[in-house]
């Protein structure tokens, strides 16, 4: 979701304007709507956002990690710009199980210190506890025009009067899910993130294939992009050959048995994506890209991941990616025509041809038996 940072106040359900308004809100202001709760669709934030126009309270409600994400990242973009040198100083985070109302208020209350808004987030409001929720609900209306207050929660209860009275004060954004009739062009969006064009009708093979959950997009999409290669057009062919049910399973099936420490389906799927033709430089790439993930969460990432490569972080050591991603590098100079023995892997590749690099690094950066997940 590309939005741009807007500029002045308002008060009442939104704000935008000019500079020249007043911090806590000029009468010329425009409003976002004619109340400040209700629900606000993806699309109508989208060109709120856009056109510079905030509303004093969200409420980001649903479980899609990764919608919720962007989402987020959207409005922090539109209340403080893009400057990362002031955008840490006007963003405040309380994680619901731990926070409590009193600091939440105080940094709503709070002066921007750069530029013209602050920014306070409160990660799991569904997570408050029963007395800091009851008391946050009527105070919402006291959120000053100089503040952005995001209140992020998986699922709230209905049937509460304290849910009714919050999705009634805030603009209630659904994460749940992307409509239908966006998710073409999020998949459009996410590959040019990644350097790619793809055609519509490849946007809708992906779909097809991978159905319209976007973490299972976000998935394929990062595939099909280490398939064609950087700053390349994603064809349908491209996403034919890739994504569920071509080679794409195939490669799956061997990233997978790496992440799970299993060798002997490791060499199994090896063999099998080599018959088919892949060139071991790409099968290189895709297994350099599950391991970069898995040092990643070792090194305590946040962000979102895969749920198998989260599962399959459990079996592995920090100690033990560091040693996997050195023969990854040692394998990749072989494939390349160069030489070197390190940790164990074979001498020149012309001798020994790029299967056997392949084989022999799996051999070497995996047990000969699978190691189970810690309980």
């Amino acid at each position: 979701m590309a939005t741009r940072a807007g500029s002045g106040a308002s008060q009442g359900g939104g704000r935008g304007g000019s500079r020249g308004a007043s911090p806590r809100g000029g009468t010329g202001a425009a409003r976002a709507g004619a109340r400040p709760g209700g629900e606000l669709s993806l699309a109508t934030l989208g060109k709120e956002l856009t056109a510079g126009t905030l509303r004093r309270v969200y409420l980001l409600e649903g479980g899609e990690l990764l919608l919720r994400r962007e989402v987020l990242q959207a409005i922090e973009n539109a209340a403080l710009g893009l400057d990362p040198s002031t955008r840490a100083f006007g963003r405040q985070v309380f994680p619901g199980a731990e926070a409590r109302v009193e600091d939440i208020l105080a940094a709503t209350a709070g002066m921007p210190m750069f530029g013209e808004r602050r920014l306070v987030i409160v990660d799991g409001v569904d997570r408050l506890r029963k007395n800091d929720r009851d008391s946050l609900v009527p105070a919402l209306a006291t959120v000053p025009d100089t503040t952005v207050l995001v209140l992020v929660a998986d699922k709230l209860d209905g049937r509460l009067t304290t849910t009714r009275d919050l999705r009634a004060r805030a603009a209630v954004v659904p994460v749940s899910e992307l409509p239908a009739a966006m998710v073409p062009k999020w998949i459009e969006s996410r590959s040019r993130t990644l350097g790619h064009t793809i055609a519509p009708a490849a946007a809708q093979q992906i779909l097809a294939l991978a159905g319209p959950a976007l973490s299972a997009l976000a998935g394929e999409i990062e595939k099909v992009s280490l398939y064609v290669g950087a700053k390349k057009a994603i064809t349908v062919e491209d996403v034919n050959r890739v994504v569920a049910g071509g080679l794409g399973s195939t490669l799956d099936e061997l990233v997978n048995a790496v992440g799970e420490r299993d060798l002997p389906r490791a060499l199994r799927s090896l063999s099998r994506v080599l018959e088919a033709g892949e060139e071991p430089l790409r099968v290189l790439g895709f297994l350099n890209y599950r391991i970069t993930d898995l040092w990643r969460l070792a090194h305590g990432h946040r962000g979102w991941v895969r749920d198998e490569v989260r599962a399959a972080a459990r079996r592995w050591s920090a100690p033990e990616l560091a040693r996997a991603i050195a023969l990854l590098y040692a394998a990749d100079r072989l494939l390349k025509g160069g030489e070197g023995s390190e940790g164990g892997m074979p001498l020149p590749r012309q001798r020994h041809g790029d299967a056997l690099v392949l084989e022999t690094l799996l051999v070497r950066i995996l047990p000969t038996r699978a190691r189970p997940a810690p309980a």
